[in-house]
Formats: C-alpha cells, structure tokens, sequence
C-alpha cells in the first residue's frame, strides 16, 4: 500500500490542489514535473518534484511541501539527513514577502523577490 496517497490525507492535497505562491502561480507549476516517490532513511517518504518534494514524516503523517530556492538549499545539505531534517508544516508566506520554510532542526527563509537562502538552527 502507498501510504503516501492514504484517504486520511485527503483534505491535505485538496488545500495542494488550490495552493499558490504569493505570485499565484499553482503548485503544479511551481514544482514542475514529477520524479519519483521514495522512502525516506528512518520512515516516511518523499515525492520529489523537479523544483521541491512532498516529504511525510510516518505512515499516518500528512506530507509537507518544500519547493524552489528552499528546496534546493536543503537538498544540497542532504535533506533529511541535513542538521534540519524533516519539515514540519507548508511554507509560511511572511506579509514582507518572505518564505518561510520550518523544519525540525530550524527553518530557512528566502527573502522577496532574491534567490539566496538565509538559514537559522
């Protein structure tokens, strides 16, 4: 069984089917083409996009989204196995224009309109 399409996270990918970055674009935009599903080192898996992923924590944890100069910066530490680990909720859109991405070891931030990352543990 894929737990990571489960009827329990339903009213997960509905709020993916309406998302939208603070330029409106859609997710399936934003994440570009699809490239495979894997499970992660310790439990979850992970749904890697071209441009960010769908990463779950377990098998009855909804997955949370890390997309673009983030999820570029995180996959070049190693991802989960980075100091940051596992994300912990969707990309916060901050009113300045910033986004936010909240992981387990501390959150990385990409302010509006750049491309270099900031991150704090």
């Amino acid at each position: 069984m894929c737990v990571f399409f489960s009827s329990s996270h339903i009213e997960q990918f509905f709020k993916w089917l309406v998302f939208s970055d603070p330029t409106n674009h859609s997710l399936v935009k934003i994440l570009g083409e699809a490239s495979g599903l894997s499970d992660n080192p310790v439990q979850g898996q992970t749904f890697k996009f071209a441009n960010g992923a769908l990463v779950s924590y377990g098998p009855v944890a909804a997955p949370f989204l890390v997309y673009g100069d983030i999820y570029r910066y995180w996959d070049s530490l190693a991802g989960l196995n980075s100091g940051f680990g596992y994300p912990i909720v969707d990309p916060q859109f901050l009113p300045d224009g910033t986004i936010c991405s909240i992981f387990e070891g501390g959150h990385i931030h990409r302010p509006p309109g750049g491309t270099e990352v900031r991150a704090e543990a």
